[in-house]
Parts: structure tokens; C-alpha cells; sequence
């Protein structure tokens, strides 16, 4: 880098796709394949949690609805659905952020911050981490949870280097005198839900979650991503030979492409 040059600011979102597919960041794809109705599952939930932490809660159930009307509106008012599809979706998200809340009473704990971009270091990377709320235990003044929603979870998230990097950044702001083995003062909690099929009458709608406390969390940085390699990575703009990426959303793109 020369003197004068400032670092460029990653997303956590463009790191995953550049080391994934470079093809596919160069279409403007996201490794993070969030479907239409897991994002609007996420918007709605953002903003619940921001309307928290701005308002006085007198009804929930009054705030869910608002979230969701808001929410549904951003993802759906642009397509033509039948009363039943559109029933399904918000009862989607009502069932999602219900769950939440029986996991994470609001008696039981306070709402920190909303939906929020960190930044930390990955070697020489700035990254822009996403967090979706920062919750306290009223019990336990110094012990963080962090929630992040993902598209899916599998055994595999434990190689993500975002969660480590993010357990570091909440490990500067928490602290126990109690017991530590028993009692973690950090805990990420990665959340999904599987995707809405509004064709389906009778689906899976999972809430998921997986909770991992600091002492489980892979707290090594891996060494071999560096600003070098990344951008040295995003210029490669040519499609895997073989790709078995069948659901990406940039596949036709990705191949109708002339070489």
C-alpha cells in the first residue's frame, strides 16, 4: 500500500463471495443467499428490535405488526398475491419474532443496540461486520449476546471467521466475576428460519438458532486472507468451470456471458 492510501472497508458480506466466487462478486451476488422472504423475515425483525429501543412498549403484539406491515411492504408491494399467500408471509414473520422473543424474554433481558456495523481487523482487512441486536441479561450487568442472522445453519458456520471477529469485538465490552465455565459473559447467537414457499399450505417454518458460547467460538484468524489476496481474488471475472452452485441467483448471468 502506498503512503497516503487508506484501507479499503470490506463488508463481511464481499469477503465471503470474493474467497466463494469472484464471478459471482463481480455480478453483484452475495454468498449470503438470502431469499426474498428471509430478507423481508429480516427487515421486519430489524425494525422491531430499533422500535424497542425507541419506544415505549405498551402492546408487542401493536410493534410486531407495524414492523411487518413496514417490512412486507418493502419486499411484496410490487407482486400480485392472493389473500392466503399474503396471510402465510406475515404469519411467517409474526411466528419468527415471537420465537425470538420466548427465547430472549424482554424480561429477562435488555436490548443494547439495534442493528449494527462494527468494524475489526482481519489480518490486514477493515471489515465491516453485521450484527443484528446486542442483548444484556438483567441478571448478569457485564455479559453481551449478540444476534446474527444467517440464510442457513450448518456444522460448517464454525470456520466463519465473522463470528470470530465478532466475539473479539464483544470481548472488549464484557466482563464476569462469576463463574466462567458455567456463565459465558460472551455468546453469539446465529439465527434462520427456512424459507417461505407460498405455493405450500402445509410447511416447514423453522425457527433456528445456534448458540455458541466464547470458549466454543475458533478464535484463529485464518493468516492466508490478506487485502493482497482478496484483491488480487476480486479481479478474477471469469465463471467456474464446473459449478455446482445450482441455486445461485446468478447463474444465468454468470453463463450467458460471452467468453
Amino acid at each position: 500500500m502506498l503512503p497516503g492510501e487508506t484501507h479499503k472497508v470490506y463488508k463481511e458480506s464481499e469477503i465471503k463471495t470474493i474467497l466463494f466466487c469472484s464471478k459471482l462478486y463481480s455480478l453483484g451476488g452475495s454468498a449470503n443467499n438470502f431469499d426474498i422472504s428471509q430478507k423481508f423475515l429480516r427487515y421486519a425483525f430489524d425494525l422491531f428490535i430499533l422500535k424497542l429501543l425507541k419506544t415505549n412498549v405498551r402492546s408487542v403484539d401493536n410493534i410486531i405488526n407495524i414492523c411487518v406491515n413496514k417490512s412486507f411492504t418493502k419486499f411484496y408491494s410490487f407482486q400480485t398475491l392472493n389473500e392466503s399467500q399474503t396471510v402465510s408471509l406475515r404469519s411467517y414473520a409474526y411466528t419468527f419474532i415471537h420465537n425470538f422473543i420466548q427465547k430472549f424474554s424482554l424480561k429477562d433481558y435488555d436490548i443494547l443496540l439495534g442493528p449494527t456495523r462494527p468494524i475489526m481487523m482481519l489480518n490486514d482487512i477493515k471489515v465491516e461486520l453485521t450484527i443484528d441486536a446486542i442483548l444484556k441479561p438483567k441478571n448478569k450487568k457485564r455479559h453481551l449476546h449478540a444476534i446474527c442472522f444467517y440464510p442457513y445453519i450448518d456444522s460448517h458456520l464454525k470456520n466463519d471467521f465473522s463470528i470470530t471477529l465478532k466475539a473479539m469485538y464483544l470481548k472488549k465490552f464484557a466482563s464476569s466475576s462469576i463463574n466462567k465455565k458455567k456463565f459465558s459473559e460472551v455468546n453469539i447467537h446465529l439465527v434462520s428460519n427456512t424459507k417461505a414457499k407460498m405455493y405450500l399450505k402445509h410447511q416447514d417454518r423453522r425457527f433456528l438458532i445456534k448458540s455458541l458460547k466464547y470458549n466454543e467460538i475458533n478464535l484463529h484468524l485464518p493468516k492466508s486472507i490478506n487485502e493482497e489476496t482478496l484483491t488480487s481474488l476480486s479481479k478474477i471475472n471469469s465463471p467456474k468451470p464446473i459449478c455446482p452452485f445450482v441455486k445461485c441467483t446468478k447463474r444465468k448471468e454468470c453463463f450467458d456471458e460471452p467468453r
